[in-house]
């Protein structure tokens, strides 16, 4: 997976791009409402949540709006949305049963960690 630094407008985005497009995950961050610290770390206000859309509707730098399909996550603070990402069906569907296998462990209140990958 590359990683390419783009410059749209008065804000950087940071894509995750390479073999994972169309009906795959795409995720973005933008940091242009930000001042990017040394340590590279910014935290996020406690009014931040996430958001969960049908589809994604955008618009380019011509103005023109255009829609993407796949189910899209972001996390939201107040109107500005610094992650953006987009899962295909399958990729949404799985996480779905991951997060439902991750609420059963915790219930068997074990303390070994599980992780997954998409």
């Amino acid at each position: 997976m590359s990683k390419k630094l783009k410059f749209s407008r008065n804000f950087a985005i940071y894509m995750l791009k390479g073999s994972r497009r169309g009906d795959k995950l795409e995720a973005t961050i933008y940091v242009g409402k930000y001042k990017v610290p040394k340590n590279g770390v910014i935290p996020l206000p406690k009014t931040t949540r996430l958001r969960v859309l049908s589809h994604y509707l955008g618009i380019d730098e011509k103005g023109n709006s255009w829609k993407d399909d796949r189910l899209t996550i972001t996390l939201e603070d107040e109107n500005f949305w610094p992650v953006i990402v987009k899962l295909s069906d399958h990729e949404a569907t799985r996480l779905v049963e991951i997060l439902q296998e991750i609420l059963e462990h915790r219930k068997s209140n074990s303390t070994e960690q599980r992780t997954y990958a998409i």
